[in-house]
């Protein structure tokens, strides 16, 4: 809640600049579509480039809550913007085609969808307190969270 107005600045931001985001949904909505491949809500969720926030669960690595499931995470177009570890893992499974940064493969719409560091989108939350995933977890990438 102390972070709901501040967030609706960011999406304003985000719309101002044009910013295309291909799906928000709360990530219930993403349960019938649970596969082999995507075997969890969140997993889903990536896989079919949803825009997401709340969720409520663990972190992998230390079993404590996220920052997802305290309503202080924003994950934005995830097929487009991958988690990526040291060692050639990513998720979602599909985003293969996102891992490479500097990609020329990529159409109009995915390259402005991408974020890097010290573009629009990495602004406007930096500029509010917000921590990327790209800056926070040493030898991952999480493109496309950011959190306060």
């Amino acid at each position: 809640a102390d972070l709901a107005e501040e967030v609706l600045d960011i999406f304003k931001d985000l719309y101002d600049i044009d910013y295309p985001i291909q799906s928000v949904r709360l990530i219930d909505e993403f349960n019938d579509l649970q596969t082999d491949e995507f075997n969890e809500l969140d997993k889903a969720s990536m896989g079919y480039n949803n825009t997401s926030a709340f969720c409520y669960r663990a972190m992998n690595s230390s079993g404590t809550l996220s920052k997802h499931a305290l309503g202080r995470a924003i994950d934005l177009n995830p097929l487009i913007n991958p988690f990526v570890k040291s060692g050639g893992y990513f998720s979602p499974p599909n985003a293969g085609k996102y891992v490479n940064r500097k990609s020329t493969e990529l159409s109009e719409i995915e390259d402005r969808a991408m974020i890097r560091k010290g573009d629009q989108v990495y602004n406007i939350f930096i500029s509010r307190g917000w921590r990327w995933g790209c800056e926070i977890w040493s030898g991952t990438y999480d493109y496309q969270h950011f959190q306060k």
